[in-house]
C-alpha cells in the first residue's frame, strides 16, 4: 500500500477499471490519522450511497484536504469538502481504531443543511 500525503495530490485519484479498484491507499488526514481506502471500503460506500458512484476521487479529496473536520460524540470524524459538482459539500465520516482509520460512510449535503447538522459537533480542524 502507498501512503498519500498532502504533498502528492496526483496519488489520490483512485482509478477504476470495469468496476474494480486497482489500488489501495492510506490517506493521511490533516489531523495525522491514517485512513485505509481500499476496494471493500469504496464498494461498501457506493453500495450504501449510489450517488457517490463516479465520485470516488471526491471521497479521497475530502479525506486528504478537507475544509473542515468535526468530531462526533462516538469518536467519528466528519471531513467536509466544499465542491462544485453534485452538491455543495461532500462529507466522509471515518473512525479510528488502534491508530488505524476506516471509512464509515459518506454522502453529499447542502450548504443549508450543514449548519443544522454540525452545530452540536466539535470542530477540530478548519482551513
Amino acid at each position: 500500500m502507498k501512503e498519500v500525503t498532502r504533498r502528492k495530490p496526483s496519488l489520490v485519484v483512485i482509478k477504476l477499471y470495469e468496476g474494480q479498484l486497482l489500488n489501495s491507499f492510506i490517506v493521511i488526514t490533516p489531523l495525522g490519522h491514517k485512513v485505509l481506502v481500499n476496494e471493500d471500503a469504496i464498494t461498501r460506500l457506493v453500495d450504501k450511497h449510489p450517488e457517490l458512484r463516479g465520485h470516488e476521487d471526491l471521497v479521497i479529496r475530502a479525506l486528504r484536504d478537507p475544509d473542515e473536520i468535526y468530531r462526533d460524540k462516538s469518536g467519528g470524524f466528519h471531513c467536509l469538502k466544499k465542491i462544485h459538482a453534485v452538491s455543495d459539500y461532500i462529507v466522509v465520516i471515518y473512525v479510528t481504531k488502534n491508530n488505524k482509520g476506516y471509512i464509515k460512510t459518506g454522502y453529499f449535503t447542502s450548504i443549508r443543511r450543514k449548519p443544522r447538522r454540525y452545530r452540536w459537533l466539535e470542530r477540530v480542524f478548519s482551513k
